[in-house]
């Protein structure tokens, strides 16, 4: 068989794409939602990561809204270098690097949570200067107040948004309530799975709705935890179900199962890696036509 000549030729995470005719390359607008899942938020990573370093010059970040792990990936995406998205979840080598246990059982009961954030906090404080304030307006995190019992959208530019960006990552039990102001604050994933609340329903081909990381097993890890105390997690699902199903909303699989705070060096690899892949599907499905 002769050898077929190609007009176009582009190499994608090692990955040689041939076309038989040159595309053509639409840049999109995207809404990025990202929702929690502790660990499985290296599978979000890894597409975030991927997805900017070989296609940033497509894609304009229209809006990011993060819950959780969700929120922190979302604010390491407005650090100046995708690199170094892949730089903090592979500097991760344990659990501990996250979230370490209470030095006594007596601060395990005045905190009400079996591990501190001293890691966490440690991580975002490092990346703080490095993080493009331009586009801060663009970042929302989701948050749980307690004293209201309900969520809060925090934007980028308020003055404790790193404060919040903790809280967001603060799953309840498992890390203590993050004090600002005069209110505490948690993980907002005790009030919603995707921070949907800002989808545009407008029809505008080059505006992408994308939730990285969609869950088909909404009953995975706390969601059915946190259902069988807020009913706005069952509500926040099928209105998010509905919104993709009605074409509102693109959706990337997050396959990972693993334990939340499984911070392993081999999970955090295997999950990012995933994510890579998945991000050049994406590529070739949405990017290049």
């Amino acid at each position: 068989m002769p050898k077929r000549d190609y007009e176009y030729e582009e190499v994608v995470l090692g990955r040689t794409i041939s076309q038989s005719k040159t595309p053509t390359i639409r840049k999109k607008r995207i809404h990025f939602i990202l929702p929690g899942g502790g660990v499985n938020g290296a599978f979000q990573a890894g597409f975030l990561y991927r997805l900017l370093k070989d296609c940033r010059q497509y894609i304009d970040i229209e809006r990011i809204d993060g819950i959780s792990v969700g929120a922190l990936n979302g604010i390491a995406m407005i650090l100046e270098d995708p690199e170094l998205i892949k730089t903090i979840w592979y500097s991760i080598e344990s659990r501990s690097h996250i979230f370490d246990k209470h030095d006594t059982h007596r601060d395990v009961f005045h905190k009400k949570s079996m591990y501190n954030s001293r890691g966490l906090r440690s991580i975002i404080e490092t990346h703080v200067p490095l993080v493009q304030k331009n586009l801060l307006a663009k970042f929302n995190c989701v948050v749980h107040n307690k004293t209201t019992k309900d969520y809060e959208y925090i934007n980028g530019t308020h003055s404790s948004i790193w404060d919040y960006v903790i809280a967001s990552a603060s799953p309840p039990v498992i890390s203590p309530y993050c004090q600002i102001g005069d209110c505490r604050y948690s993980d907002g994933g005790v009030d919603l799975v995707y921070p949907v609340d800002y989808v545009s329903y407008e029809k505008d081909d080059d505006v992408m709705n994308l939730i990285v990381g969609y869950y088909e097993e909404t009953r995975y890890y706390f969601f059915k935890i946190y259902k069988k105390f807020k009913k706005s997690i069952e509500e926040n699902m099928n209105i998010t179900r509905k919104l993709v199903n009605d074409g509102h909303i693109h959706v990337v699989y997050n396959t990972c199962r693993f334990n939340i705070i499984d911070f392993q060096r081999e999970v955090i690899d295997h999950a990012f890696k995933l994510g890579e892949e998945r991000a050049v599907t994406f590529y070739l499905e949405h990017i290049i036509q």
